[in-house]
């Protein structure tokens, strides 16, 4: 496998070492301006003249092989501008200016103005339950008033509800009939 894998990169390049000797000597055989050497020399001299002309057959290859990079679109920048200098210092983002509208209200100290009722409360060994408005939440549940006001139920005694949120603690307490008093059911004997 590593016979064949010497044979699929050295090929090329052998192949290419014995074509460029074949155009080195047709080139030879072929009279240049640029390069004379005379009779008389002696073979060191015809030797330096051959390196000449190969350095400048190099020279001319390197000058080609960098005007094709200049040509090549591949190679350009692109020319759109940069939407943001990625070495500028960064801004700290603005803060939206707050509607005079939308300004907070300061909430009720009244629960019952909040539209929150207390309608019963469950203790287990282990759970806690408290009824608000309809819906059973545990300690630690959120309470969502609106869109913007929430509280979190803190704890939950009997008929007694502790909320916190909104820099508020609300205490809701279970509604007692009016007029009337917790009374104990008793049961007859026959």
């Amino acid at each position: 496998m590593l016979a064949g894998v010497a044979i699929w990169f050295w090929a090329p390049l052998c192949v290419s070492w014995f074509k460029s000797g074949e155009t080195a000597a047709a080139e030879a055989e072929q009279p240049t301006a640029a390069v004379a050497v005379p009779v008389s020399a002696s073979p060191g001299d015809a030797r330096m003249g051959e390196a000449t002309k190969l350095a400048e057959t190099a020279s001319q290859t390197w000058q080609q092989l960098v005007h094709w990079m200049d040509q090549d679109p591949r190679r350009k920048a692109d020319d759109m501008p940069l939407e943001r200098d990625p070495f500028a210092p960064t801004k700290p983002p603005t803060k939206p200016v707050p509607d005079p509208a939308k300004v907070a209200k300061p909430l009720p100290d009244d629960p019952e103005k909040l539209g929150l009722k207390l309608t019963g409360t469950l203790r287990a060994p282990g759970k806690r339950l408290a009824i608000i408005n309809g819906r059973t939440y545990a300690e630690g549940q959120v309470v969502k008033v609106s869109s913007d006001i929430s509280f979190v139920v803190q704890q939950i005694d009997e008929k007694r509800v502790k909320l916190e949120g909104q820099g508020k603690v609300l205490v809701l307490q279970t509604a007692q009939p009016r007029g009337s008093e917790p009374s104990a059911v008793s049961r007859k004997e026959p």
